[in-house]
């Protein structure tokens, strides 16, 4: 069944069964151009999903799964221009399972996550631009143009552990620790871009402590920091 908006335009045109959406459907925006197509089964969504932008040459934007309603598996996002932005895996709706982030200029790799029940949780890791053009694991070699900007962990959605920052040379820039409730703990160390120690900071459950600067390479001095 096929209708149209104000202006004449075709706006969807959608297979019933009765009263309920069963069988293909298409949807246009007000300009006219393709919106998405995607399979209702009795008013719910389900099997494939394609949206587009509304552009004149009906450029993907999304494209995954659903199943009884909701997202499920790998869901695709693309710039109105073709360069894919972000892939993410769901379970049930919420995101579930590895998330990728690229960088729109180039299609490189920006983030890493992972997510479980809705949550960040595992590994994550932020790359300078321009990053890694296939996930890390996949890399042969690893180029100079390849370099992490930050490394740790999720637990539950918050950061976990240890954290590490670097510069774009490749050198640390900083060393954070955060306690299983997400909360800074513990010594912090910031580095310069020689690689030396500027700063040490303390924390006990978000609070700060004390700090103490120009600790230069003398990294022992600062671990008796109390």
């Amino acid at each position: 069944m096929g209708n149209l908006v104000g202006n004449g335009k075709l706006a969807s045109e959608i297979a019933y069964y009765g009263n309920l959406k069963h069988g293909d459907a298409t949807i246009y925006y007000e300009s006219g151009f393709l919106k998405f197509e995607t399979t209702f089964e009795y008013d719910v969504l389900t099997g494939d999903y394609t949206g587009y932008h509304d552009v004149e040459d009906a450029q993907v934007s999304e494209s995954g799964k659903h199943v009884s309603g909701k997202r499920q598996g790998l869901w695709t996002d693309w710039t109105a221009t073709g360069t894919k932005i972000k892939e993410a895996n769901y379970h049930l709706g919420t995101l579930d399972g590895t998330s990728t982030t690229f960088h729109a200029l180039d299609g490189s790799i920006d983030t890493i996550s992972n997510f479980k029940n809705g949550q960040p949780d595992g590994k994550y890791v932020r790359y300078h631009f321009p990053g890694p053009l296939t996930p890390v694991d996949e890399l042969v070699e690893r180029g100079p143009r390849v370099r992490e900007q930050e490394i740790g962990q999720h637990a539950k959605g918050h950061r976990v552990g240890n954290w590490e920052l670097y510069y774009p040379t490749g050198n640390l820039q900083s060393e954070s620790v955060y306690d299983d409730a997400g909360l800074k703990t513990g010594l912090w160390y910031y580095y310069n871009e020689l690689n030396e120690v500027s700063t040490v900071e303390k924390y006990d459950a978000n609070q700060l402590i004390d700090g103490i600067a120009d600790c230069r390479s003398d990294r022992t001095a600062c671990e008796t920091f109390h």
